[in-house]
């Protein structure tokens, strides 16, 4: 099983509203990605205080590297990915991606 754990660095003016839309429609391809099982997202609480500007994150499941892939190629997950860029401060350089095999 795989973990893609993503986290953003919101821009100052999105409030996590507009995130959530957006990951939200990620979770809408579990329905049409093989191998795509599930997705969990919120706020990052930071009890710890160490990455209070990464304030929204989601993580999907994927049942192995394989589906992953599927998913990383997928037409649709390339399009929602560019919303989530385009919300991020510094675009691409606001979201952090760990890839976590469990």
């Amino acid at each position: 099983m795989i973990q893609h754990c993503v986290f953003l660095n919101l821009k100052q003016d999105v409030n996590l509203r507009q995130a959530e839309n957006i990951v939200l429609e990620i979770s809408g391809l579990t329905d049409q990605i093989l191998g795509f099982e599930k997705l969990e997202f919120g706020q990052n609480l930071d009890f710890e205080n160490k990455f209070s500007h990464y304030s929204f994150g989601f993580i999907a499941t994927f049942a192995d590297q394989k589906a992953l892939a599927r998913y990383a190629e997928h037409p649709l997950h390339i399009a929602i990915g560019s919303k989530l860029e385009k919300i991020c401060a510094g675009g691409p350089d606001g979201i952090i991606v760990f890839d976590l095999c469990t």
